[in-house]
């Protein structure tokens, strides 16, 4: 069963070397996704690193300037009731967690 992953991402503020910048992350896809952000090496983590976001729904994610690292979806999300793991079939961070913690994605 094939899936088709549609993320649209807005830029709201200007890209500038001083002011952080905002990204409007809109779930356009059929079924809930989570996003998750993972920091390149030099940048510390963003206040979130990963979130649910139902069909239609948006969110607003500021990013300083100087901030790199990637941002995906991630799709078929579960926790697991007895150990209360949670995990993603498609581009899971491998945290256990809807936060990613900064290493071990499957992208």
């Amino acid at each position: 069963m094939a899936h088709r992953i549609v993320l649209f991402v807005i830029l709201l503020v200007s890209l500038s070397e001083v002011e952080p910048v905002s990204f409007k992350i809109t779930n356009r896809c059929r079924n809930t996704i989570w996003p998750g952000f993972l920091s390149g090496a030099t940048s510390p983590p963003l206040p979130t690193t990963g979130f649910r976001l139902s069909r239609g729904k948006s969110k607003s994610v500021t990013i300083p300037a100087s901030w790199s690292g990637r941002l995906w979806a991630r799709t078929l999300c579960s926790q697991d009731p007895s150990s209360g793991s949670f995990s993603c079939l498609t581009a899971d961070c491998g945290s256990g967690k809807v936060e990613c913690s900064g290493s071990g994605a499957k992208l």
